[in-house]
């Protein structure tokens, strides 16, 4: 098999095909349906500026950023700025999951999963300007397969080996149907291997470099980054000369400066502020349903949620409508399983949880408990955890289930959901990879407690033997099948009571062009212009 560039028709089929190809997030498209794939073209959004346009854009993010080195964060919003200076082989699209090549221009996957042929674009300099080489790949991939943060994504990789400079082989012990999508992770963007080596790691922590569309020129530790364009990068240099990254954790603070004209963007505002940003006719509404599934978590193994009766009651019992409108001010995307909108395994066909109120209280008076019971739900100050725990309480009530919601510090709850000392709790598991695989993982017995996001402490048998299938499964009807059946093992089962995707919003100036909410959190902002 040898690569080439089709046309995007054919990127479409060969994303049904094989559903990690080697299409590109951005409108133009390329890929083939013979397991090969070839990098993205630039995006649209990313051409020359015309004159007279904004030579900078500020943008504001939530936190502070605690390092800018992808090995030594997990950090969304500091991931998010790495990538603007580094790049990888390949990314997923930050709009809808699907994977593309950047750095590498032409792959070759071979038919069990467990060698890729590559061939890296030729001409890309780091930032100092020293040449990008297969050494950096080698080197890069190698230190990755050390370092705690890209343990999950190294499991089965056996190594790299140079072909010459432009083409090596990417070679793992089993074949994955995700393993590409493993590699476009923001903890395995390729690193400058002879710079690290000379100045240290230390150093580079401090002045980190790249391939990317931006330079580092800057940091102001709690206040900005300043990032400068790189006028040579490879997929062609932002639109503006200066990219500036503004830390403002307080939202009213943050949108204040938006309207006043200080910044042009503000990331991850929550959907109350919608109201105040349509009223501004200079400012923009973006949003989206994000990665991040919020649920609550059903402790399986205590009585009396290890009757199913009960476990559906409770899910029956929920007004998912008013749970959209109140908690996620009618944003985001409610799910039937967790399985999330970008991923393969996810179909608008499947229906979600019935509202049957008196459904539920005829289950609970089977069960035993015709006049409800007393239960404590946990939940967190934020990531609508709260509003959305005020909906359950209100909708239990009226099966005599008496709710009280314990409001906890983060690191409290998430102990207490590991050890198991809990009767429910809202939970949230992010699927950085767009794939049902880590909703499988969610619901696995081999996930349990510290193991892993199984934190109900539920067990299927059936269920963990397909997910152990669908995990090395490369024939993709096969693994949809296998999907569809543990679909209706958790619709049986109810090990947990499944919520939404929350919203994730941008807000912009309304002259950027190119814009949009990125599902993740990992924005390309060389992809705006003035």
């Amino acid at each position: 098999m040898r690569m080439k560039k089709r046309s995007t028709a054919i990127c479409a089929l060969f994303l049904t095909l094989i559903m990690f190809a080697g299409c590109t997030a951005t409108p133009k498209t390329s890929g083939s349906a013979d397991g090969t794939g070839s990098a993205a073209s630039q995006p649209a959004g990313t051409a020359a500026s015309d004159s007279g346009k904004r030579d900078s854009l500020n943008v504001v993010i939530p936190v502070d950023i605690g390092s800018l080195y992808q090995w030594d964060t997990d950090d969304t919003w500091a991931l998010c700025v790495i990538c603007e200076i580094v790049d990888p082989l390949w990314r997923t699209s930050p709009i809808d999951g699907k994977l593309e090549g950047i750095l590498a221009e032409e792959w070759e996957l071979s038919d069990d999963y467990k060698e890729c042929k590559v061939k890296l674009r030729e001409g890309v300099k780091f930032s100092n300007g020293d040449p990008l080489t297969t050494k950096d790949v080698q080197w890069t991939l190698e230190q990755a397969k050390t370092r705690p943060w890209c343990a999950r994504w190294v499991g089965n990789f056996e190594g790299v080996e140079i072909v010459d400079d432009y083409n090596f082989i990417l070679r793992w012990s089993a074949g994955d149907p995700n393993v590409l999508k493993y590699f476009a992770q923001n903890s395995m963007n390729i690193l400058p291997a002879d710079y690290i080596v000379k100045v240290g790691e230390d150093a580079y922590k401090k002045n980190p470099i790249g391939t990317g569309p931006f330079v580092l020129e800057s940091w102001t530790r709690g206040d900005r980054i300043i990032l400068k364009s790189n006028k040579d990068y490879f997929m062609g240099a932002p639109e503006y000369d200066t990219l500036v990254i503004r830390m403002i954790p307080d939202s009213n603070a943050a949108l204040m400066a938006l309207e006043a004209g200080e910044v042009d963007v503000v990331c991850d505002l929550k959907p109350s502020f919608k109201e105040t940003v349509d009223k501004n006719e200079n400012l923009r509404w973006e949003q989206t349903a994000s990665l991040m599934f919020i649920y609550i978590q059903i402790q399986n193994q205590k009585p009396p949620f290890d009757d199913v009766r009960v476990r559906k009651a409770l899910n029956m019992a929920i007004n998912r409508e008013q749970l959209q409108a109140v908690a996620l001010g009618g944003g985001g995307k409610l799910t039937p399983y967790g399985i999330s909108p970008y991923a393969p395994q996810w179909s608008d066909q499947d229906p979600l949880p019935d509202y049957d109120v008196e459904g539920a209280r005829k289950l609970l008076a089977e069960a035993g408990f015709p006049n409800g019971f007393d239960v404590t739900l946990t939940c967190r100050e934020g990531d609508y955890q709260k509003p959305a725990s005020e909906v359950v309480q209100a909708n239990w009530a009226e099966i005599g289930v008496n709710c009280k919601v314990d409001v906890m510090e983060k690191s409290a709850q998430m102990n207490d959901l590991i050890a198991g000392n809990y009767q429910l709790g809202w939970q949230q598991t992010t699927d950085v990879i767009s794939d049902g695989t880590i909703w499988g993982m969610a619901n696995d017995s081999h996930y349990w407690g510290g193991n892993g996001a199984n934190r109900a402490f539920y067990k299927n048998e059936r269920f963990d033997e397909l997910n152990s299938m669908q995990k090395i499964e490369l024939d993709s009807d096969k693994r949809m099948a296998y999907f569809d059946e543990m679909k209706q093992i958790y619709w049986n089962d109810c090990p947990n009571i499944p919520g939404f995707f929350a919203p994730i919003t941008c807000v912009v100036n309304k002259d950027l062009k190119g814009t949009y909410a990125a599902m993740a959190n990992f924005y390309r902002f060389e992809w705006f212009k003035w």
